[in-house]
């Protein structure tokens, strides 16, 4: 079984021919902690081992007992994403999984809301290519570019045309560019990447970190990002988004009282806004009032709080310290 499986165990009598005769009540004990077993037979697998579940028939104490060794195998993963409290990953198989505080429905793994500190399966089964984890929501690209979100859909931050507050508690798939091959999400928004470059974002967009040139109210679903440019990465810190073009060129919209945009300025900006100094970037990330980002040779640049630096510093968040 798979780490972070939860179910009900039966013990079975089969009959002639091994058709199932009844249920049997039975007692149920595991040799391994990392699978536990209650004594009603409700199963939840911990960590990674192997355990042999022994059932007794009830009523027979002195009588036969049965076993069957569970098998719970290491999960590998290729991609995680740490958000306030929480962090979700994908497996090398495609599998998602959260773990930490389910906040809003966040970990995805339904309505039984499950937390704690071992990973569990993200409900549905889907495959996925990434996952990116923030505050209250998380979003994630399935194999075959689809994009599916869930947790609370405060401002329109799942995509789903509600602006009100509610939760999700599991995928649900986004209407918008497909194939998709990036989403990022923000503090109640979220922006992806679709196959040709551009660039959607919807949620809240007091900052204007939907990017469409206003900042208007929330947007319930995708909407195009503005300025006619084409991105090869996307990434959104908690106000603010920024992207590279296949230049290396970065641009960023949204939340700037701190200069995290990067633009010389302290100045909110609906459009994508070319950052200053005509660095060529190879990678770039952002943050909760600030963004760094390598250039092609190898160099880091930070900008933004807590140093107030609004345009690209060598060091840790801009402070000028190598």
């Amino acid at each position: 079984v798979g780490l972070g499986f939860s179910g009900q165990l039966h013990l079975i009598a089969r009959g002639g021919a091994g058709a199932v005769a009844d249920t049997v009540p039975a007692f149920w004990t595991s040799s391994d902690q990392g699978v536990v077993v209650g004594v009603d037979g409700y199963v939840e697998a911990r960590s990674p081992g192997t355990a042999r579940i022994q059932a007794q028939p009830r009523g027979s104490p002195h009588g036969a007992v049965y076993t069957a060794d569970v098998t719970v195998p290491v999960l590998r993963f290729r991609q995680i994403s740490a958000g306030a409290a929480y962090a979700c990953g994908v497996t090398t198989g495609g599998l998602g999984y959260c773990w930490g505080g389910d906040s809003s429905g966040r970990l995805g793994n339904g309505p039984q809301r499950l937390d704690g500190p071992m990973p569990i399966p993200v409900a549905g089964g889907l495959r996925f290519q990434s996952i990116s984890a923030n505050r209250e929501h998380t979003c994630g690209v399935a194999d075959g570019g689809g994009v599916y979100c869930w947790g609370s859909g405060r401002d329109g931050a799942l995509g789903l045309g509600q602006l009100f507050e509610h939760a999700v508690y599991e995928p649900y798939r986004v209407w918008g560019p497909e194939p998709a091959q990036a989403v990022q999400v923000g503090f109640y928004f979220t922006c992806a990447l679709s196959a040709e470059g551009q660039a959607w974002c919807w949620g809240s967009n007091v900052w204007g970190s939907v990017g469409d040139g206003t900042f208007s109210g929330p947007r319930g679903t995708p909407t195009a990002v503005v300025g006619g440019l084409t991105f090869t990465s996307i990434t959104t810190g908690e106000r603010h988004a920024c992207g590279l073009t296949a230049e290396g060129a970065a641009y960023c919209w949204g939340h700037n009282s701190g200069g995290e945009l990067g633009d010389g300025t302290l100045v909110n900006r609906a459009v994508p806004t070319a950052v200053v100094g005509g660095h060529v970037y190879q990678a770039i990330s952002a943050g909760a009032g600030y963004t760094c980002a390598v250039r092609r040779e190898g160099k880091g640049y930070c900008w933004g709080a807590p140093a107030d630096r609004f345009s690209p510093w060598t060091g840790r968040l801009g402070i000028g310290s190598e």
